[in-house]
């Protein structure tokens, strides 16, 4: 299997890749399956349709079927992947950045202004904040209205929806509708109010509202055998950003992206470039909402020293890792056992290390993206040997 490589090749200067492009008759954006490489792939797309350049986006599970999807395209069309691998005419996502800060940079040099929002929505869902790491972008979205509020970063106008299935966060009530409404009932906020309802403020939420939402999310969030990390992550949805559409936050819209990523890659994809509403991946992310926070809400981790292994029973093994990271995890490594794969996410930087180790001793082929890890088609989950094999690296 080959080793997971997160700059397989130097990234290139903006104006170099939009050289490539601009003349190009066809233009292949070969795709890792994360949020924040989906949006950069859209942003990217959105801007090459708008020269003429025709356009095919493929997301790829692993670096391997990256490899193989680069190896086997058109000659004459220029290639980029993003989830750097060898080979590609153009390597994005291989930085200690958000790819779709990159890639909105190339939009600029072809001469098209990039979805603001839409770039920032994959930086959010790198696990940055805007205002850290893509400045002109951020005011370029302030110019669009966006705005900072009270509240929690949600994915729907629904806010017993937009709670019940975050996987920002993990509370007792997440992946339950009856039990968030209940909850926001003990704090006396009405399940049928909206984050914004057109023409009706009596229907929409108040500031002091958002702010008790706030509160409960920030308690009921971190009741867990991780306090601090389960604080750190809320802290990214607290006082979202707020926007004119497609979704109510930047965060949500984050949510949505990554979630849809891993679970529906084709759908998020197509929506992003502008093919399919944003309702269309809602369905799918209540589903993955409600099987992570399933196999979480009841979890008796494996715990060794450094490692947490959970099983990830119908779910998807990476967002269960990642949630387990965020929220759960006693251990800086929280590794989640699937039928089909394995997800490993760190609270440190070193996944590529840990994941090339595991990928040799599940005979598995792998992928690191901006959140978490992933293993694919394993042939050895024997607990003890990949916890072993985690901690040797």
């Amino acid at each position: 299997m080959p080793a997971t490589s997160r700059a397989a090749t130097d990234a290139p200067d903006a104006s170099d890749a939009a050289a490539s492009l601009r003349e190009a008759p066809l233009a292949r954006l070969v795709v890792r399956r994360d949020g924040d490489a989906v949006a950069a792939a859209s942003v990217l797309a959105r801007a090459l349709r708008q020269i003429d350049v025709p356009v095919q986006v493929s997301p790829t599970a692993t670096e391997q079927a990256r490899i193989e999807r680069v190896d086997a395209g058109d000659p004459k069309a220029v290639t980029v992947a993003i989830g750097p691998v060898a080979g590609a005419d153009v390597a994005l996502g291989g930085e200690d950045r958000p790819v779709s800060i990159a890639t909105a940079e190339i939009a600029r040099e072809l001469g098209v202004e990039p979805d603001a929002e839409l770039a920032l929505a994959g930086v959010v869902a790198a696990g940055e904040l805007p205002a850290d790491v893509a400045p002109a972008l951020l005011e370029r979205a302030k110019a669009n209205g966006l705005e900072r509020r009270d509240g929690v970063g949600i994915a729907t106008d629904d806010l017993v929806d937009g709670i019940a299935h975050s996987l920002a966060f993990h509370a007792t009530f997440s992946g339950n509708t009856e039990a968030t409404a209940t909850a926001l009932d003990g704090i006396g906020i009405d399940g049928d109010v909206r984050e914004t309802v057109a023409g009706d403020e009596h229907r929409a939420l108040t500031d002091e509202q958002r702010r008790s939402i706030a509160s409960l999310v920030a308690v009921a969030g971190t009741e867990s055998d991780a306090p601090e990390a389960a604080a750190d992550s809320i802290e990214r949805v607290i006082r979202p950003h707020r926007l004119a559409g497609p979704v109510p936050t930047l965060e949500g819209y984050a949510d949505l992206l990554s979630t849809t990523a891993v679970v529906e890659p084709g759908l998020a994809v197509a929506h992003a470039i502008g093919d399919l509403a944003v309702d269309t991946l809602e369905s799918s992310w209540r589903a993955a909402s409600v099987a992570t926070h399933g196999a979480l809400a009841d979890a008796d981790p494996a715990r060794y020293d450094g490692v947490a292994v959970y099983d990830a029973e119908d779910a998807s093994p990476e967002i269960v890792a990642a949630l387990a990271r965020d929220a759960l995890s006693p251990e800086p490594v929280a590794l989640a056992i699937g039928t089909d794969a394995i997800g490993l996410a760190s609270r440190d930087s070193d996944a590529p290390d840990l994941v090339g180790a595991l990928a040799d001793a599940a005979g598995g082929d792998a992928d690191v993206t901006t959140r978490y890890a992933v293993v694919r088609e394993p042939t050895n989950v024997t607990e003890t040997a990949l916890v072993e094999a985690i901690r040797e690296a």
